[in-house]
């Protein structure tokens, strides 16, 4: 009777730790996929506006500020279902810089996002935030930008593992970044190779659940690196115009951790390569519709991801 009840104890402790593990390493993807770019700033290719845009069982919302106001935003959101789990992820930025020189900006920006994932009966959701200075600078003779930033915050959190009770904890969380992209252009093209660097930490704290277990703390730690060539092209003529535009990337991530975030290898670690191509048409001065498709994971064996995204595009 007694190996019975400490059976049943443990196994409660376990998939309590599985389910909240995988809920704070998919959120530290998300979290570095919906870091703002910053280079824009100096490059002039950031612009307000809202964007639209669905592909198959996911929805998307994406909302920016001019990047001439002395305080910028930034938001966005998805949803998505695979019919055996909902995810929803909306995250938010405000920011604001001063110029050091016509070559370096330093700035600070607080970062928000809210998490919810679906499981079957279990139900995991959180808010959280990071804070910290940016930077975005520009070499003088050539054009090269490069962007950096480093946040630190916390998270408050609900497990419901049964759908029977609802449990709270905490983590502490940390992200740091790095890119740089410069621009070559040709006769009929625009290149623009880049690279980047991104880390970022979340630390759940220990805590006890409504039925008394004890939940042991655990940490994931996530890394990207990543190698890019794009091009641009304006096509056509006349008072609308066209923009043909596309991406190689080589992408190499990896995770790592304590407790059972130990056990996660997500599909996506380790090294890939990504195709991306789109089109921009100009609709009006201040719209455009666009088309895009991308494919994830060449070269990788366990993971793939493709889709095709439409958008329509009203800057402001």
């Amino acid at each position: 009777m007694a190996s019975d009840t400490f059976q049943i104890i443990s196994t409660i402790i376990q998939e309590t730790q599985e389910q909240v593990a995988g809920f704070i390493l998919n959120r530290a993807t998300h979290l570095i996929q919906q870091q703002p770019e910053l280079m824009g700033f100096l490059s002039g290719s950031r612009a307000g506006g809202l964007d639209l845009g669905a592909t198959r069982g996911h929805a998307n919302l994406d909302f920016s500020s001019s990047p001439d106001w002395p305080l910028w935003m930034s938001f966005s959101g998805s949803w998505s279902d695979t019919g055996t789990s909902e995810q929803t992820y909306a995250f938010g930025t405000i920011g604001t810089h001063r110029a050091v020189s016509w070559t370096l900006l330093l700035g600070g920006m607080l970062e928000f996002d809210y998490t919810k994932e679906q499981n079957g009966a279990g139900i995991t959701s959180g808010t959280g935030w990071v804070a910290g200075p940016y930077l975005v600078g520009t070499l003088q003779t050539q054009p090269v930008f490069y962007e950096a930033r480093l946040l630190y915050g916390q998270s408050s959190n609900t497990a419901n593992p049964f759908g029977t009770y609802e449990d709270e904890f905490d983590t502490d969380r940390l992200l740091a970044s790095f890119n740089m992209q410069g621009r070559m252009d040709l006769e009929h093209f625009t290149f623009i190779p880049g690279v980047g660097l991104s880390y970022v930490s979340d630390d759940q704290k220990a805590y006890t659940d409504q039925l008394g277990n004890p939940i042991p703390g655990q940490k994931v730690e996530m890394g990207e690196f990543n190698l890019s060539l794009g091009f641009e092209k304006a096509i056509g003529g006349g008072n609308r115009s066209t923009l043909l535009s596309g991406e190689v990337s080589g992408v190499w991530s990896w995770n790592d951790g304590t407790g059972q975030v130990a056990t996660l290898r997500p599909a996506y670690d380790g090294g890939r390569a990504r195709i991306d191509f789109g089109i921009d048409h100009e609709l009006g001065p201040r719209s455009s519709l666009s088309a895009s498709t991308f494919y994830d994971g060449i070269g990788a064996q366990a993971y793939g991801s493709y889709g095709i995204n439409i958008s329509f595009k009203s800057a402001f």
